[in-house]
């Protein structure tokens, strides 16, 4: 099918520049590249520029900014320096889902530096989760003023955390999290739900979520009370990340890497420690397993605690084992 009238289609042999006009008056400029192929590592950032003529410049690039948020691949990896050396007003960027405002511009010649993230989540990743739409951007006198989030989703993916340590049995667990559902719902503004939950804290449903089956069982049965209403709410999956009565202080003495990390554990969750100094100390010395659980602490900062509560489990994994 043809594009409708209006689309232009980036080439991807230079940057193209298109002029917006109304009523003979050019009110704006566009301009973009496209990938001649999918993994793209030229820093194309550095091929865009301001070109002459009146008007707001806008860039658009599908390109992975050093210190954005991380996990994702290295497509036309540049820095925030070469993007505010193009000297546009408005660079709308690609590639990263999670909305992001890089730099604030102060005028024209000094960009606006935002990732807007999807207009839709898409899976029940970390990065889609939250409200998601576009911003909307307002000019005024030649310059851009800060833009305006406008949430455009219909479903929206929710992350729940369940203390269990005032929990007595798994019927006020499931209450628990179907008042969490709900909020997450109402939170949602009257959009769909699809939600994903994780037990932490330490008490005695410790031991009855560690049953075999425990955790589908209970999953099955939210799903099947779940109200058969719009805006509807789907459980997609739960987690155990809870710890038993007693178990981290009974395991400490042991003195071997897992002890230690439960310490580090500790200190951060209770003092904030400087995490990235604590991971680059012990993350050489760990089990596989355990090293990927910190490497994702390390680049998810927005997670650190929930990791935590992984890498904390699979300690007390390891100091299980003989």
């Amino acid at each position: 099918n043809a594009w409708p009238e209006g689309v232009t289609v980036f080439g991807c042999e230079s940057v193209d520049v298109v002029a917006v006009e109304r009523d003979g008056v050019q009110l704006a400029t566009v301009q973009g590249i496209s990938y001649a192929q999918r993994d793209t590592t030229e820093n194309l950032a550095r091929r865009f520029s301001r070109p002459p003529g009146p008007g707001v410049h806008l860039g658009l690039l599908h390109c992975n900014v050093e210190g954005a948020p991380s996990g994702h691949a290295n497509y036309a990896p540049c820095t925030l320096g070469d993007l505010r050396a193009t000297r546009l007003d408005y660079l709308a960027l690609g590639h990263v889902h999670e909305r992001r405002v890089l730099a604030e511009g102060t005028g024209p010649g000094d960009p606006w530096v935002v990732y807007p993230g999807n207009t839709q989540a898409r899976s029940p990743r970390h990065s889609e989760t939250g409200a998601k739409g576009a911003y909307v951007v307002e000019v005024r006198d030649g310059r851009v003023l800060a833009p305006e989030f406008v949430a455009c989703d219909r479903v929206r993916f929710a992350e729940l955390a369940c203390e269990i340590s005032e929990l007595s049995d798994l019927g006020e667990l499931e209450a628990e999290l179907r008042e969490l559902a709900e909020r997450a719902r109402r939170d949602a503004q009257s959009r769909s739900v699809i939600v994903r939950a994780a037990f932490t804290g330490r008490g005695g449903l410790h031991g009855d979520l560690s049953r075999p089956g425990v955790l589908d069982e209970l999953l099955a049965h939210l799903r099947d009370r779940s109200p058969e209403s719009e805006p509807f709410c789907w459980w997609d999956s739960i987690h155990d990340e809870s710890i038993a009565p007693g178990e981290v202080e009974e395991l400490l003495g042991r003195g071997d890497f897992a002890a230690d990390l439960l310490e580090i554990v500790a200190a951060v969750e209770e003092e904030g420690a400087d995490l990235e100094a604590l991971i680059a100390s012990i993350v050489g010395e760990a089990p596989r397993s355990l090293q990927l659980a910190l490497d994702r602490v390390a680049t998810e900062p927005q997670r650190r605690l929930a990791l935590l509560g992984t890498a904390r489990q699979l300690a007390l994994d390891q100091l299980g084992e003989p």
